[in-house]
């Protein structure tokens, strides 16, 4: 068993395996996305941001022909034609085919309203960003934003 010393920081100590080391090293450097500037520490997910920047869509679905920027979405997509609700709610045990629309669903359980409106005299909040974008419309409509 070899173990490895990162020299350039005082954080972190030592790795027994290579693939952690090398992650790791690259930490310090990053991966800059050319287009974007944004900086990533795995190249793996400067790999995904040249995708958004270039609109490919890698994965498809074999059933919809839908694409997708991410397997993992894919993935979950499949679960839409296989009937696979693999996500509960803790609460009331309702499934659900994907993890954000059971945080969504929690939200009832729990009483949160995370997208509040930030004009002035109005204290309304919503579940959901698409709520607070159509209230936002009143407003517009009536000319107070």
């Amino acid at each position: 068993m070899c173990s490895m010393n990162c020299a350039r920081c005082g954080v972190c100590n030592n790795f027994i395996v290579t693939s952690s080391f090398k992650r790791h090293i690259s930490s310090h450097n990053g991966f800059p996305c050319r287009i974007c500037g944004k900086e990533f520490y795995l190249n793996s997910r400067l790999k995904e941001n040249m995708l958004m920047h270039t609109g490919e869509r890698p994965h498809s679905c074999s059933v919809c022909d839908r694409k997708f920027l991410k397997k993992s979405s894919l993935k979950q997509h499949m679960n839409y034609h296989t009937g696979n609700k693999n996500v509960q709610c803790e609460f009331c045990g309702k499934r659900f085919y994907r993890l954000c629309a059971l945080r969504v669903h929690i939200r009832n359980h729990t009483g949160e309203l995370p997208f509040k409106c930030e004009l002035p005299g109005c204290s309304k909040a919503f579940l959901q960003k698409i709520q607070l974008q159509l209230h936002m419309n009143t407003h517009r409509r009536r000319g107070d934003a």
